[in-house]
């Protein structure tokens, strides 16, 4: 999941100034994203693991459909990229950080916010 997150804030930042990206790297950046999205559309995230058992199967299947639903989008990202259509580029750029933040909220164990570290005397 790094890897497409760090080709994600990649495309983010070239597509703050779409006029100097470079069309190319833009492709490959989604192209990278689609890739390890499909990867992880075998994994089965931790918290579906430490669910009942009985919940499993259903929760993983709905996993699934929600990669498959961010890999349709992003196919539909790597045509606007080719075509240089940036302003359609941008609204799918959108959808894909609404559609990666639901999934996360749904499939991914919150992290445990730091222990505050008592300030220095």
């Amino acid at each position: 999941m790094d890897i497409i997150s760090e080709n994600f804030r990649n495309l983010l930042r070239a597509m703050r100034a779409p006029d100097t990206a470079v069309p190319a790297d833009c492709v490959l950046f989604a192209v990278n994203i689609r890739e390890q999205a499909l990867k992880s559309r075998d994994l089965i995230p931790l918290k579906i693991q430490q669910m009942p058992q009985v919940e499993q199967a259903a929760t993983l299947e709905k996993f699934q459909k929600t990669i498959d639903a961010f890999i349709v989008t992003t196919d539909k990202l790597i045509v606007t990229l080719k075509a240089s259509d940036w302003e359609s580029a941008k609204a799918l750029l959108d959808s894909m950080k609404i559609e990666r933040d639901e999934g996360h909220e749904q499939f991914q164990i919150e992290e445990a916010p730091a222990p505050a570290t008592p300030a220095a005397s």
